[in-house]
């Protein structure tokens, strides 16, 4: 969007919370640390990416 005005950008944001809200809540858990505070010894293997 170009010449998007802030009413454009009002109605983008109501529409992605009204999708949001209607999915619901995502079916995981994510929790985001800086590398550097995390031994990386006790990081899963690369490949474990989801858990249920």
């Amino acid at each position: 969007m170009g010449d998007e005005t802030t009413d454009d950008e009002a109605r983008i944001f109501q529409l992605g919370r009204e999708y949001r809200n209607a999915v619901g809540p995502a079916p995981f858990d994510m929790h985001v640390f800086p590398l550097g505070d995390i031994d990386e010894a006790l990081l899963p293997p690369a490949e474990t990416l989801f858990e249920r």
